[in-house]
């Protein structure tokens, strides 16, 4: 039996303790629980992150990461019948840093406007998020605070990687930002 649990970050305090007692009473079943979370969501509150780690020594924890340029191009594939030109594969991996719901919604907007199979150089260095994609974002994001939405955005305009004193700098932040910078 397979039990998939998405989001563990948004479950309260009753349902995580539940989870553990279940995740110690089934140790030697033949029943595998999976449950889902952007690792950085876990860390908003304390008392659920202490309760995932304790219910996490009752399994096994496995890091996701995003696809590689290859899986990409494979999953371009499988969605379309259609093997995608390198440089196309090269530019959704980029934009999507590997994310498959993020690929997979780049995919059905390009498969849409046709321009999957024989993408124009326009089409390849013009690649948008879909609106579906664009909306998931920005409900993350309504939940932070109007300060941390501000570095962020000055954050992304610096780019993908970038220098934390910097952001300090711009962002106006009073933080040693030697190691972490705190808003």
């Amino acid at each position: 039996m397979l039990i998939v649990i998405d989001d563990l970050h948004d479950a309260d305090l009753a349902s995580l303790a539940m989870l553990k007692f279940v995740a110690r009473a089934i140790r030697d079943a033949n029943i595998l629980i999976v449950g889902t979370s952007p690792r950085r969501e876990m860390h908003h509150s304390a008392e659920r992150l202490k309760l995932i780690e304790e219910t996490l020594r009752e399994g096994n924890q496995i890091q996701l990461a995003g696809l590689t340029e290859s899986e990409v191009a494979s999953m371009v594939e499988a969605r379309t019948g259609q093997a995608a030109s390198e440089a196309l594969v090269a530019r959704l991996h980029w934009l999507t840093a590997g994310n498959p719901l993020f690929v997979n919604g780049v995919v059905q907007v390009l498969a849409a406007e046709g321009e999957l199979t024989q993408p124009s150089d326009g089409a390849v260095t013009g690649i948008k998020l879909p609106d579906s994609v664009r909306g998931a974002i920005a409900g993350r994001l309504d939940m932070l605070s109007e300060g941390v939405r501000t570095v962020l955005t000055r954050a992304s305009v610096i780019g993908f990687e970038f220098d934390l004193v910097l952001l300090a700098r711009i962002s106006d932040l009073k933080a040693d930002c030697s190691r972490s910078c705190a808003i």
